[in-house]
């Protein structure tokens, strides 16, 4: 059941109303008081595709959501996080909100590049009741303590846990995406792994950002590198 849903052909820019209306309760399709479908769509290159897609997109994200929440819910894990990054947001809360209805005792972590600084404030005035923390920043060093601390059963002094930049990238250990392939194994079988891209870090930071600083820019201007034999020697075993 769940790779169908995972498998469903949706348009990504719908994904993120139909997420946004799942999570604060919004009119279908994110329609403003008034609005009716028609007058939206008449705005668009192509009404009739677009109705479509964006049909498609709520039964999906329902679907979506029910299905994820449910399987994390049952699932043994005392913890449940979410990474935000650019579109991310509206999504993390929606699956988060019912994960946290459905099992109450479970606590809600999100982290990510939309949790930097004063976003990790405004995260937390809409989050509610749906996230119990947040780790803003790089969170290598405040990550392992804090998730110490919480299943030992203490609450921490602060729902927005602040990390701290991590300057020299060597002394962080190699990946292991042992658990990823053994979810996708139980998910979506039929997927080959040997094509499968898998995301690796070798540098951090935005090196645009740090010559030209934008005012939007999510992602920090400082850039920290690591000594590329080392890449090269784990990327080969």
């Amino acid at each position: 059941m769940l790779r169908k849903h995972l498998q469903q052909d949706w348009s990504r820019p719908y994904r993120r109303t139909s997420f946004c209306a799942r999570r604060h309760g919004l009119p279908q399709f994110g329609l403003c008081l008034g609005e009716t479908l028609e007058v939206l769509l008449s705005k668009t290159s192509n009404p009739t595709n677009s109705s479509a897609m964006i049909e498609r997109a709520e039964d999906a994200t329902d679907n979506f959501c029910e299905v994820v929440s449910n399987n994390l819910s049952a699932s043994s894990c005392p913890i449940i996080g979410s990474t935000s990054s650019f579109e991310q947001t509206n999504a993390s809360l929606a699956l988060l909100g019912l994960i946290k209805m459905k099992k109450e005792s479970g606590i809600t972590i999100m982290s990510g590049a939309n949790c930097e600084g004063e976003m990790a404030n405004g995260l937390l005035k809409i989050s509610q009741n749906v996230v119990d923390y947040i780790f803003s920043g790089e969170s290598e060093s405040s990550f392992p303590p804090a998730v110490r601390r919480i299943l030992s059963g203490s609450i921490l002094p602060s729902r927005i846990i602040q990390g701290s930049p991590c300057e020299t990238m060597d002394d962080l250990p190699p990946p292991d995406f042992s658990d990823y392939f053994a979810q996708l194994t139980i998910t979506l079988p039929e997927v080959n792994q040997k094509q499968c891209w898998l995301t690796y870090e070798s540098s951090r930071g935005c090196w645009w950002n740090q010559k030209n600083r934008a005012h939007f820019a999510v992602l920090m201007a400082l850039v920290w590198h690591s000594d590329i034999n080392r890449h090269q020697k784990f990327l080969k075993t």
